[in-house]
């Protein structure tokens, strides 16, 4: 019988956990893209491999064998990507296509996984499937997992300092027009009155209340002093 998802339906026919869920109920809500287009969902896999491998550096202390995730942690997780579709996010692998790509044992495979998840990298629910077989046994059987990124802690952080290293600068055109709309609005708040650049700051707020009359009585006070300055007065 083929698979009816994913690359391989099954671990091995096997009477389905209690705490599997039916394929196709929720991942439409934890599958999501990877980025709005296939550089940008590079980026995000690049930035989710390079926090872990940090992450396991960072929790080696001296003497330890290996870190929190440890070298087959992360041979795992990159197992887990291949093939991937990034712009739907869909992460389906068997255990058997995991340990296939990542060259390790089963009990091995499973240990890793559990160690990416306690870590804020990785997640994953349980299925099940409904097969169409005769004779005796379990219609219901266990599916593959359906995995996802819920980054927490400081994985997530990890992932977005990482982004935002590597997020290009805006094109000089958009550094010109902010340059240009910043020269603009100070030009127009010196134009104004006091009360003008206070209301603009700070809008209709208590604050903004205070420091607008702050502004309307130093402006009174300026033009009195200069309706007394003889220099200001014009010749009759």
């Amino acid at each position: 019988m083929s698979a009816p998802f994913g690359e391989t339906a099954f671990d091995a026919v096997i009477r389905a956990r209690p705490d599997s869920v039916p394929v196709g109920a929720v991942e439409q809500r934890i599958w999501k893209p990877f980025g709005q287009t296939k550089a940008e969902a590079w980026a995000f896999v690049d930035a989710v491999i390079g926090a872990a491998k940090k992450f396991d550096h960072d929790s080696k202390m001296p003497g330890d064998r290996m870190g929190k995730i440890g070298p087959s942690g992360l041979k795992v997780l990159e197992a887990l990507l291949v093939g991937v579709d990034f712009m739907k996010g869909r992460i389906e692998p068997s255990i058997a296509t995991i340990m296939g790509r990542a060259k390790l044992a089963r009990a091995t495979v499973v240990r890793a996984l559990s160690r990416l998840k306690d870590a804020g990298f990785l997640w994953w629910i349980r299925r099940k499937v409904e097969l169409d077989t005769e004779g005796a046994g379990p219609r219901i059987h266990q599916a593959t997992n359906a995995y996802w990124f819920k980054l927490r802690g400081r994985a997530a952080g990890l992932v977005r300092l990482i982004m935002a290293k590597r997020r290009p600068p805006p094109p000089d055109d958009a550094v010109t027009r902010r340059e240009q709309d910043a020269q603009e609005t100070e030009a127009m708040l010196k134009r104004g009155t006091s009360e003008d650049a206070a209301r603009f700051r700070l809008g209709d707020s208590p604050l903004g209340d205070a420091f607008a009359s702050l502004g309307r009585l130093l402006d009174h006070n300026a033009s009195s002093i200069e309706s007394r300055n003889p220099d200001r007065q014009s010749n009759i």
